[in-house]
């Protein structure tokens, strides 16, 4: 069975399209902080893809891995209630 890294993908993906790339790759997490850095410039070109095309299914693709990797390494903790009341009122 091989596998095959998010970095790895994101280097594919420019030469194939979607659908072929998926017949030959197992797409893996981010597992590591070198892996999302080489993710992000990929992530800002195709930001703006229409969905259903290529470049939409690779945002949509990368873009749920990137987000995976950051809600686990980066996570945002809920406000504090009084906090939040204050800052809405200011």
């Amino acid at each position: 069975m091989r596998k095959v890294l998010v970095i790895t993908v994101i280097c594919i993906f420019q030469e194939a399209s979607y659908n072929e790339i998926l017949k030959h790759i197992n797409i893996k997490s981010i597992k590591i902080k070198k892996g999302y850095q080489l993710a992000l410039p990929r992530l800002k070109v195709i930001f703006d893809a229409k969905p259903g095309s290529d470049e939409g299914d690779e945002l949509y693709v990368i873009g749920s891995v990137v987000h995976k990797y950051e809600t686990e390494k980066y996570p945002i903790d809920l406000p504090d209630p009084i906090d939040a009341t204050k800052f809405r009122t200011d």
